[in-house]
């Protein structure tokens, strides 16, 4: 028999949970808490999707004057062995940012129009229309943004939704 920081345990090995008691040194609020982590946790995790890194980035050069339209282009490779869902279509979510005006809406199309119609063959390069304020100082800044996509596992067979962080570097320079 052990007696464990919280409780006391009986019985375990023949299967029964009848003879589980609290130490009576440990107290309610012990067990308030263990209860309150035992539900709880569960709901965090299932709540967040895992970041698989399916859908690799790469930018263009982005150097912009602050007051004209600029074009970043977005770049994205298909991991081998994946594969990436055209239903329901990826999601580029930008987050607001003071500096940039982000013309939106940015949509993700297939590089061959007559491949697979469950998913995607490769991706051509989302286009992303900034406008830099007139008072954004040159320097480096960067937009933050949410890529949301369903992959499937070639290999595996299966398939998950992935949600990643992206940082798109931005450079301001002065006027020409």
């Amino acid at each position: 028999m052990k007696t464990l920081d919280v409780a006391v345990f009986r019985g375990i090995e023949s299967g029964r949970w009848s003879n589980f008691k609290m130490a009576e040194s440990q107290g309610k609020p012990r067990l308030f808490l263990l209860l309150i982590l035992v539900l709880l946790l569960p709901r965090g995790i299932q709540s967040q999707a895992p970041t698989a890194g399916v859908l690799l980035a790469q930018f263009s050069s982005s150097r912009m004057v602050a007051g004209d339209e600029s074009l970043v282009r977005i770049g994205f490779t298909i991991k081998d062995g994946f594969k990436i869902s055209k239903r329901p279509s990826p999601k580029f979510q930008p987050n607001p940012n003071p500096e940039f005006e982000i013309k939106i809406p940015v949509i993700f199309s297939d590089i061959k129009e007559s491949g697979d119609p469950e998913y995607f063959s490769g991706l051509k390069p989302l286009e992303l229309h900034l406008v830099p304020a007139k008072a954004t100082k040159p320097g480096r800044y960067s937009i933050e943004a949410k890529l949301t996509y369903f992959y499937c596992s070639e290999k595996d067979k299966y398939c998950s939704r992935s949600m990643e962080n992206l940082k798109i570097p931005i450079e301001v320079i002065r006027e020409k």
